[in-house]
């Protein structure tokens, strides 16, 4: 039985793995059409639904997200707080990622292109005008027609207000492939932010955040903040006030109740860290179950003197009018990062069904329809004309009201203080990459930690990512030509280069690690260590991030949860004289 156990969690580990690795490859995954070994897809997605008391799918103003009923259900309409849907294809040819706007006038969409074998797909929803992608690698999928969509954005940030699961399966040649329906939740994000990314703050720095959910709203107890700076500590940020917000009631999550979401209005006090650049961590998870979680990182600059925002979060409003101490507004999530257009108000019901048929029902339908197609039928409704997203909202955005200013913060809910201490860490499982410190033509050992908080965990998975590529320092190989890491006792790993099929010392950008045990494993313990290798021509001073990606872990009911994944460094030293 602890056998058959130790296989079902191993498989379900790796089949996550292999959901994350392709889409390391350097290659995009668009090709020319009309080739034999190329096919298309067709999917049907359904957005997770807000539900009233009574058990109908419909926004309630002025209603708390708690007291809609949690399972909220799974339907072809999207929700106010998608502005933009994000498509990410990995096929064993590299990635190709695709953005479409919600308001898409209704027509048919269908992947083209695609290279045949694996392939693994997932879809977000995010409340700005653009879709962030991580990673230089930017191929737009190609699509018939060929002027659906655009290129998503590797230089702004944003967090999803919505994301799928990454859904794997197997490209046919020169045939249409149904990838059949998929779910995607409602996750917590990130709807205005200040410092906003790539923006400047003041020191003592201090930070306001707005943090909501669309479906069941955000677990106050999760919300967690940290400051580091470059080459330092990371700092946790004592929250001074968490004020509940709700779009449609008194105090509003987005600007005009737009994005129909809710959760919290977020102040940490001042932190005292040094001038330059630094990165702010927020975290949180929603309510649903099992929970969603917000894990998101953003650099911006610590000055001395007079902050300057210079790239607004996600707001309706106009980013030339955001004044440095005006917290960026409507920021729909995930990543903040700002739309120059004000984004549909409450009354924008958008209809929009990225699902076989234009005909499919809110209920969850496996099957998709004789079109075979990935249809995107994004109907809107006439209050969702572009008219409707026009700057005369402007006024209406909160990112001038007093919710945000020091003079409201007195009347937030003070009792909410005492709980937060500077040590204060996320509620959430998190996997910490560590750094070190090397001379070059030297390999140094990287230990990987596992924060539980309390949390039973029997097993993880996660890559490490060097960064920027070719940097000379990478994961080390053994004699063997495999990853030389190695898990720690009790533990059961598998590790693999990334991407697959790389040569070690040659294309490796990173290695992916799957870890099962019997027993919980213990907080702030060391779950494995990989030696690092460090290039004879490497100069001294270089810094190699070891990003941390796709973070998940599995409880002793075998249940896979997202978990928080902290990057590390390689700081490269002189050496011995």
């Amino acid at each position: 039985m602890l056998v058959a156990r130790h296989i079902r969690l191993m498989t379900t580990l790796t089949l996550l793995t292999s959901a994350t690795a392709l889409g390391l490859s350097a290659c995009g995954g668009g090709g020319a059409p009309g080739r034999e070994d190329r096919g298309r897809i067709s999917l049907h997605a359904l957005w997770e639904q807000p539900r009233a008391a009574d058990g109908t799918a419909a926004f309630v103003s002025g209603a708390p997200m708690r007291e809609r009923a949690a399972d909220g259900g799974f339907g072809t309409q999207i929700p106010p707080s998608v502005r933009t849907v994000r498509i990410v294809l990995d096929t064993q040819k590299g990635r190709c990622c695709l953005a479409v706007s919600s308001s898409l006038p209704a027509r048919r969409v269908v992947l083209d292109s695609i290279a045949n074998g694996a392939a693994v797909i997932s879809v977000a929803g995010f409340a700005t005008d653009f879709a962030p992608v991580a990673g230089e690698d930017n191929t737009q999928c190609a699509t018939d027609p060929v002027d659906v969509g655009l290129p998503c954005d590797p230089t702004r940030l944003a967090s999803p207000s919505f994301e799928s699961d990454a859904k794997s399966f197997d490209v046919a040649p020169g045939a249409l492939t149904e990838v059949g329906s998929i779910d995607i939740p409602a996750v917590p994000f990130v709807v205005t932010a200040q410092p906003v990314p790539h923006g400047s703050a003041v020191r003592p720095v201090s930070i306001q955040l707005t943090v909501a959910d669309a479906v069941t709203g955000v677990d106050a107890n999760s919300i967690a903040l940290a400051v580091t700076p470059d080459g330092g500590s990371e700092s946790a940020v004592r929250l001074r006030t968490l004020v509940p917000c709700a779009d449609g009631s008194a105090q509003p999550c987005s600007a005009g109740s737009a994005l129909q979401v809710s959760g919290f209005i977020v102040e940490g006090e001042p932190v005292e860290i040094v001038s330059g650049d630094a990165t702010l961590q927020a975290q949180a998870r929603n309510l649903a179950s099992p929970a969603r979680a917000l894990n998101f990182f953003y650099p911006f600059a610590v000055v001395d003197g007079t902050a300057t925002p210079t790239e607004p979060v996600a707001t309706p409003t106009a980013s030339a009018t955001l004044a440095p101490s005006t917290t960026l507004t409507s920021m729909p999530t995930t990543t903040p990062t700002a739309s120059p257009t004000p984004v549909f108000t409450a009354s924008n019901t958008l209809t929009a069904t990225l699902a076989a048929t234009p005909t499919l029902t809110p209920t969850r339908t496996p099957t998709v329809t004789p079109t075979h197609s990935f249809t995107a039928t994004f109907t809107t409704s006439p209050t969702a004309t572009p008219t409707h997203t026009s700057t005369a909202t402007a006024p209406a955005t909160p990112t001038a009201t007093p919710t945000t200013t020091p003079t409201q913060t007195p009347t937030r809910t003070p009792s909410l203080t005492p709980t937060r201490t500077p040590t204060e860490t996320p509620a959430i499982v998190t996997i910490a990459v560590g750094s070190v410190t090397g001379a070059p033509d030297s390999r140094v050992t990287v230990a990987v930690r596992l924060l539980t908080l309390g949390t039973a965990v029997l097993g993880t998975q996660n890559q490490i990512i060097s960064e920027p590529a070719g940097a000379g320092v990478a994961i080390a190989a053994t004699a063997a030509g495999s990853p030389d890491c190695t898990a720690s006792a009790g533990l059961v790993a598998d590790f693999a280069f990334r991407p697959s099929g790389c040569q070690p010392a040659t294309d490796c950008q990173g290695v992916s690690a799957a870890l099962v045990t019997l027993n919980p494993i213990a907080d702030d313990s060391v779950v494995y260590t990989c030696r690092v290798a460090i290039d004879a021509g490497v100069p001294p001073g270089s810094r190699v991030v070891l990003r941390c990606l796709g973070g998940q872990y599995v409880d002793p009911l075998e249940q896979v949860f997202p978990a928080g994944c902290r990057a590390g460094e390689v700081v490269v030293t002189a050496g011995a004289p």
